[in-house]
């Protein structure tokens, strides 16, 4: 990917670079000052305990009393973490802090399944939307991370000559230099060095102007949504309402043809 003419970050045009992307260029999403409170409550949430997800806290999606946090309830990967961490604090103050330790624990591992897997039934498109975002970045951070441990393979170290054919000697550890050689050569080498470059525009875009603008996306379609739900409710209650007037209004017009009937007969 040629960076030669991408702007500096703070240089960048809001409207990111789509190509290759869903959202349509040129878009927004620009949100209604008098819309803002709304989007600021549709922002305001949890990820764990307002959203649903494959694996819920005892007793659903509320926060378990503090004592619930015992060790036993982790698996034993995370439970070896924790353990580790409480074994130079000091027995008086260890239930307090296994019971912090395991809470954080069991929120971090509901929080990476949600931004792996996706909120549950039930999550508004902003919640879809910001916990999107963290995923796409996830992927993209372990696609780099693996393929900086495949450029770091080394396949042998070879000693460093100078021009002259003698061994260099490292000043500092009065040892011979040694050079790396990696296993990844080449073409391919360079192949993975751009696309390391690529997935740090991409990551840049979601933590920038692309996440940016598909929060924004959703937060407008779910004010789209609230609007036109309390514009069903409240055309509902008026319709409920004028049905309730009707039948008032025929109520009155039937005595009403009934007086007039008996004022008719005794004329």
């Amino acid at each position: 990917m040629d960076k030669s003419n991408t702007p500096a970050p703070e240089e960048q045009s809001f409207t990111p670079d789509t190509t290759g992307s869903s959202l349509p260029a040129g878009e927004s999403y620009e949100i209604d000052p008098e819309d803002q409170p709304l989007a600021d409550q549709l922002l305001n949430f949890d990820p764990v305990y307002d959203t649903k997800g494959p694996v819920q806290w005892i007793g659903g999606n509320q926060k378990p009393p503090p004592e619930q946090f015992k060790v036993q309830m982790l698996s034993p990967e995370m439970r070896d973490e924790v353990n580790a961490k409480l074994a130079n604090v000091p027995l008086a103050q260890r239930d307090a802090r296994e019971s912090q330790l395991v809470y954080e624990a069991l929120y971090q591992n509901s929080l990476r399944l949600r931004i792996v897997a996706g909120p549950g039934e039930g999550a508004t498109e902003t919640q879809k939307a910001r916990l999107g975002i963290a995923g796409d970045r996830h992927n993209l951070q372990k696609e780099m991370w693996r393929i900086e441990s495949e450029l770091g393979e080394v396949q042998s170290w070879h000693p460093v000559f100078n021009e002259a054919g003698e061994r260099v000697i490292d000043p500092e550890t009065g040892q011979q230099k040694v050079k790396a050689v990696e296993v990844i050569q080449g073409d391919r080498r360079q192949g993975l060095q751009n696309r390391i470059a690529e997935i740090a525009h991409q990551i840049a875009l979601l933590d920038g102007p692309e996440g940016d603008i598909r929060e924004r996306k959703a937060i407008k379609a779910d004010i789209d949504r609230i609007k036109s739900q309390a514009s069903q409710m409240e055309e509902e209650q008026a319709a409920r309402a004028k049905a309730d007037e009707i039948v008032r209004q025929e109520r009155i017009d039937t005595r009403a043809n009934a007086y007039a009937k008996r004022k008719r007969s005794s004329v």
